[in-house]
């Protein structure tokens, strides 16, 4: 479990900046995109790690 908090955590920030990445060579050119995309990837990240934890847990509150 802890494992797998871990790696999806880790994937979604290293997803973000490539992410991120490819937006600044298409458009901002100046770091502002791998920001964004570091902080997208986060979000996914903790979104997921919440996800995960009411699918182990059971949780069906909402």
């Amino acid at each position: 479990m802890v494992t797998a908090l871990g790696t999806n955590f880790a994937v979604c920030a290293v997803g973000g900046y490539f992410l991120g990445s490819w937006m600044d060579k298409l458009w901002f050119k100046n770091g502002l995109g791998i920001g964004l995309g570091v902080l997208i990837g986060i979000a996914a990240g903790i979104l997921g790690i919440v996800a995960l934890i009411k699918s182990v847990v059971g949780g069906n509150n909402g």
